[in-house]
């Protein structure tokens, strides 16, 4: 299951009833010519959802594919994804929702 098919639709998180948009999905992901994405862990910190990410990427301007870790943030408001963040370091993702004890 790819990053937006596990975002996609309403999902629960810490009781928050949300759908992301894919749009923001899209933009996100603009840089690569190919990706295969897999969310890891999903932790709630107020309105945000920081999502970690395992992804295997191809640059555009590249044949090899390179392993990444990083995080994606959504922030929700009345039920849908208004924004998302990505984050190549995944700590500095839960300092941003001030989530740092969070990461289990």
């Amino acid at each position: 299951m790819g990053i937006f098919r596990a975002l996609s639709g309403d999902f629960c998180c810490s009781s928050i009833r949300c759908s992301i948009d894919e749009e923001l999905f899209t933009q996100s992901r603009a840089a690569w010519a190919e990706v295969s994405s897999e969310p890891e862990q999903f932790i709630a910190a107020g309105n945000r959802i920081v999502v970690f990410v395992h992804a295997r990427v191809r640059p555009r301007d590249r044949s090899e594919w390179q392993d990444v870790r990083l995080a994606d943030v959504y922030t929700v408001r009345n039920g849908k994804g208004i924004q998302m963040r990505a984050f190549a370091d995944r700590q500095e993702a839960l300092r941003w929702v001030g989530a740092e004890g969070l990461n289990r």
